[in-house]
């Protein structure tokens, strides 16, 4: 099965179709339609994404073991650490 067409299936099997399986991924209605009908294949981690919001586990298998690929912690966010007594104030 292609990588597209396990897309479709896993969003179809899901319940969700391609519109609420991209609303899931915090994407836009069409993002996976788009990928869809473009035939674009996705980064590695987006697909775990994708695998995750429709109840699917991405798994690599070979040499007699089975490896589960976890989605990444905090894709797309930044994480801003700093320490509130250096910021300077008006009038300090």
């Amino acid at each position: 099965m292609q990588i597209t067409e396990a897309i479709k299936h896993m969003c179809e099997k899901s319940g969700k179709g391609v519109v609420g399986a991209s609303q899931a991924l915090g994407k836009s209605r069409m993002y996976l339609s788009a990928l869809i009908s473009r035939g674009s294949y996705p980064r590695t981690d987006t697909l775990v994404q994708i695998a995750q919001a429709c109840g699917y586990k991405l798994v690599l298998e070979g040499n007699g073991e089975k490896i589960e690929l976890d989605p990444e912690p905090f894709v797309n966010q930044v994480v801003v650490e700093y320490d509130p007594s250096s910021i300077e104030r008006p009038g300090n």
